[in-house]
């Protein structure tokens, strides 16, 4: 079997039925094997943890026990469309087993055991259960049970201890036993028993198993979710940032915490240029095969200069761009009687760290930018950069509204002069293409305006807001009496009272998620409808976390006194954000269930329907071209200048890889014009 490897786990590239075919052969040997079905803790595991990675070498494999998983294996060209849960598999290796396979089950405890037996009983007659042992042993009973499992010699071992302390008893014991599969199968008997519900199939397949569990049980997960699912999300970005990880990989372990993976569908190599990334992320390896890149990991500072030394005119943008900074760091700011510096960039730090400031994102911003800039990397090396002469009126413009913020001392005037001005020299010395390519991210920099004392104009229509829809929904659903007087809530006696304050009304939760939303929504979608849609609901979600906080607070307050209330309101400040997952994660469902019409037009050129990137957002003539051979070998179309086609983006579905080319008026084509696969003469016009 292949294997995709995800943050040092190699994974097997497999299915339900392929993996119990597999071990039904493998079983009839006189050997024994050892598998796990691994999942996202399990790998962070396995990646944080020496010990437990060298517990686990005894391993023979890793089954990709979770959706973010799968996904990540995906940006390896595993091609795989569903998890191979533990539970699942145990239920369906079962159904397809013949008598004469003999099963042992170990873990669980007595009144689950027994539970499963008869259901296994009702459900498979002719199973052939030779043992079971409950998992509430010592230690000194371990060498006992081993030597009962050889006495019966089991085709199948089915271990279900939970992690760590199966992987731990099977990596003990694993050389003593003579023959047979050992599956790691974790709480698979607990679910096949009917002692614990299972997730339900939509949740499984958004990657939401875990937060199904965790409602479940709360206590006893909380803090493994907490930490593990952090320290996955962290190993991903890290990986990201030396060049290991690529694009929506990395959206996909922050949809995975967040549980947000309606925002991050996940299509099979869906722009054709990341290609080369892709074989050097998550490489594909087979036994007896050299497929493997012979570097897969590169250098985080090899990455930059290589970026580096492909832009051109470097010199000339330096220049330009410390003379432009030079004059916002001693020309930028004239409002002295308020913060007494001529730095623009001093007046920004001070107006984002304010007390009480609402704009403290600010901070984060430029970062954030040159982050998904670094992260666009690829696509932007692929550009043909020359200058753009019209960007100079651009500039003049620039210089021109700094003036006229200098003058009438209006320092926000200012900051859209100075991000304009240097959008514009990238625009000078990088051309058009380039701007085009960077307008996402770079106008994520209007979050750097701050809004300072203007908010209030925002701030008390959404008190009001706020207010009213609290009041009416705990007056009329809930039955209070609530007496309202402008943010003023108080009952009937006057015993509570409690005040929407500027603090409440919204606007910092407004801007984060506005910011949020719009990230996630030039990130994962293509269609611009879509990203205006992720964008607006962050208004409507910002508003609702809000009133069910104050709801909350005045329920609270109305049951258990006034002091309860402002206690509980204390600890509500993430009740906004959750709100906006759930919300986030419902409209991601709905748009991504409205590419079902797409996805048969998909169909209709003979593309299976695998989550491909739609093609409809492609205006225009076009030509859909068939490419062959993944190879990084160059090549050039000679033909395209003669018809003037230039590279649109592409598609990979089930092992074929799919371009589309747009008719170009200027389209200049030489030896730095190529792709990775040879041009196959078969196409035709869309």
């Amino acid at each position: 079997m292949k294997t995709v490897e995800v943050l040092g786990t190699p994974l097997r590239v497999t299915t339900y039925d392929a993996l119990s075919d597999f071990c039904h052969e493998e079983v009839r040997k006189a050997s024994v094997f050892a598998v796990d079905f691994t999942n996202s803790h399990i790998v962070t595991m396995r990646r944080m943890s020496v010990e437990f990675r060298s517990m686990m070498s005894c391993f023979d494999h890793f089954i990709p026990d979770g959706m973010p998983l799968i996904w990540c294996m995906n940006r390896g060209r595993a091609q795989l469309s569903d998890q191979v849960y533990g539970p699942t598999f145990m239920r369906k290796c079962l159904e397809r087993t013949q008598p004469d396979y003999r099963h042992f089950f170990l873990g669980g405890s007595k009144e689950c055991l027994a539970k499963l037996e008869m259901r296994l009983r009702k459900v498979h007659p002719g199973l052939s259960v030779v043992g079971m042992r409950d998992g509430y042993f010592s230690a000194e009973e371990e060498e006992g049970i081993v030597s009962a499992i050889n006495e019966i010699s089991p085709d199948f071992v089915w271990v279900g201890l939970g992690t760590p302390k199966q992987q731990r008893w099977i990596s003990r014991w694993k050389s003593k036993i003579q023959r047979g599969a050992l599956l790691a199968v974790g709480y698979a008997f607990d679910v096949n028993a009917g002692t614990k519900p299972d997730p339900p199939l939509w949740m499984q397949r958004r990657g939401l198993g875990w937060a199904f569990r965790l409602a479940s049980e709360p206590k006893r997960l909380a803090g493994r979710y907490l930490r593990y699912n952090s320290l996955f999300l962290f190993y991903l970005l890290w990986d990201g940032l030396r060049g290991q990880a690529i694009r929506r990989t990395v959206a996909a372990g922050v949809a995975s915490w967040f549980g947000l993976s309606f925002l991050v569908p996940m299509p099979l190599d869906s722009d054709f240029r990341w290609e080369s990334v892709i074989k050097s992320t998550f490489y594909m390896s087979e036994e007896n095969t050299a497929e493997a890149p012979t570097n897969p990991r590169t250098n985080l500072a090899a990455e930059f200069r290589e970026f580096w030394d492909f832009l051109p005119r470097k010199h000339v943008f330096a220049v330009l761009a410390i003379s432009w900074l030079l004059l916002f760091q001693f020309l930028g700011n004239s409002t002295f009687g308020y913060i007494d510096t001529p730095s623009l960039f001093t007046w920004m730090f001070a107006a984002y760290n304010a007390q009480m400031s609402e704009d403290s994102h600010g901070n984060l911003i430029p970062f954030v930018v040159l982050g998904l800039i670094w992260w666009k990397r690829r696509e932007l090396m692929s550009l043909r950069l020359e200058p753009w002469h019209w960007a100079l009126p651009m500039f003049v413009v620039a210089v021109v509204l700094h003036s006229v913020g200098f003058v009438a001392q209006q320092p926000r005037i200012s900051i859209l002069a100075l991000f304009f001005g240097f959008y514009a020299i990238m625009g000078l010395c990088w051309g058009r293409s380039w701007l085009k390519h960077t307008f996402f991210p770079y106008f994520l920099v209007i979050f750097c305006v701050p809004i300072g004392s203007l908010a209030q104009g925002i701030t008390f229509p959404l008190r009001m807001l706020v207010t009213q829809l609290s009041v009416g929904f705990a007056s009329i659903v809930l039955g209070l009496e609530i007496v309202r007087e402008g943010t003023l809530i108080f009952d009937a006696d006057k015993s509570f009272q409690y005040d929407v304050a500027p603090a409440c009304s919204g606007i910092r939760s407004l801007i984060t998620l506005f910011a949020l939303t719009t990230i996630y929504g030039f990130i994962t979608y293509q269609t611009m409808w879509r990203r205006l849609v992720m964008m607006a609901v962050s208004v409507p979600l910002a508003v609702l976390g809000n009133v069910l906080r104050v709801i909350t607070v005045i329920v609270v307050g109305d049951v258990y006194g006034m002091k309860a209330g402002l206690n509980i309101e204390q600890k509500l400040g993430l009740v906004t954000f959750l709100v906006a997952i759930v919300g986030v994660m419902v409209l991601g469902y709905f748009l991504d269930e409205k590419r079902s019409g797409m996805e048969k037009q998909n169909e209709s050129w003979g593309m299976e329907n695998s989550g491909d990137r739609p093609v409809s957002d492609v205006v225009g003539g076009a030509v859909f071209v068939l490419l062959e051979d993944e190879s990084a070998a160059r090549w050039t179309w000679d033909q395209s200048c003669s018809r003037g086609w230039e590279w649109w983006t592409g598609y990979r579905v089930s092992g074929v890889s799919f371009g589309l080319w747009r008719e170009s008026s200027s389209c200049q084509w030489g030896s730095d014009q190529h792709l990775a696969g040879r041009y196959h003469h078969r196409y035709s016009s869309v």
